[in-house]
């Protein structure tokens, strides 16, 4: 699709950044992150647009755990992005909305876990 459209507009993606690296090196021209990771997505384009392969790659290393956990499903995005988000601004998360999915004990304790890897927002 991108060598189809040959520049005439811009190509971004999505899914919270998985495949984040290799979709900027098949020439997405950038990601739409969710605020759980943004701070750690913009590094990793800027890395990328540098030429630094290797920094974006480690960067990335750092972030997949995270999204994978996340994107298990629509609703587990919307429910454990939203707690990573609010662990890593140090804020309460706000209620749930109905309908969600209610969240697990595991749930929790990992999504406190990747925050505490991923380290504050900045």
């Amino acid at each position: 699709m991108i060598r189809k459209i040959n520049g005439r507009m811009k190509v971004f993606n999505g899914r919270a950044g998985l495949e984040l690296t290799d979709n900027l090196r098949a020439g997405c021209d950038g990601m739409i992150p969710g605020i759980e990771t943004i701070d750690l997505q913009v590094k990793i384009a800027e890395a990328m647009k540098a030429g630094r392969e290797d920094e974006a790659e480690a960067l990335y290393q750092k972030l997949i755990p995270a999204i994978a956990f996340a994107m298990q499903g629509l609703g587990a995005f919307l429910l454990y992005g939203k707690l990573i988000a609010a662990h890593r601004l140090g804020i309460e998360p706000s209620a749930l909305r109905i309908p969600t999915d209610r969240p697990t004990s595991s749930g929790l304790e990992w999504t406190k876990r990747f925050a505490d890897a991923l380290g504050p927002l900045p």
